[in-house]
């Protein structure tokens, strides 16, 4: 959490990996209190970045709190792969305006959610490549490999 709004650098990818794990353990706990305090007993495994009246006042904090620390280690991480971390926004608002194009001209209700699942698949295979390859050996542009420097 040393540079969790910072996005220069690189990000092995233990870093983005165990900050992920937080993330989702942060979550789990957050929803399951807040679910137990509202009378309801269940265990749920989560992680979940969305904001709305519809979500739960944790879902809403959670989101505000994590997103722009979210966004930095992936974009750290991606940058230790030698990709620049803004092309992440680029495939987010792609993603976002291939959504809107797709409601704007889709027949049926049902064209339009296998479309979203599609564009939202792509993205998510995206990610996971990005942040599952190995480091880029040496310094790139970016600054020194994270697992070759010492503290």
């Amino acid at each position: 959490m040393r540079k969790f709004i910072e996005y220069d650098g690189r990000a092995s990818r233990s870093e983005f990996w165990y900050f992920m794990l937080f993330l989702a353990l942060v979550q789990t706990v957050g929803v399951n209190v807040a679910n137990w305090a509202n009378g309801h007993v269940s265990l749920h495994f989560v992680l979940n970045l969305n904001i709305g009246p519809s979500e739960s006042w944790w879902t809403n904090l959670f989101t505000i709190l994590f997103t722009l620390p979210f966004l930095a280690v992936l974009s750290r991480r991606c940058q230790d792969g030698g990709t620049a971390g803004s092309r992440i926004l680029v495939a987010l608002f792609a993603t976002l305006a291939v959504a809107t194009v797709v409601l704007k001209i889709s027949p049926t209700q049902d064209t339009y959610l296998y479309a979203i699942r599609a564009a939202l698949l792509t993205l998510a295979l995206l990610f996971l490549w990005a942040t599952v390859r190995k480091s880029q050996p040496g310094p790139n542009r970016y600054g020194p490999n994270p697992n070759e420097v010492t503290p």
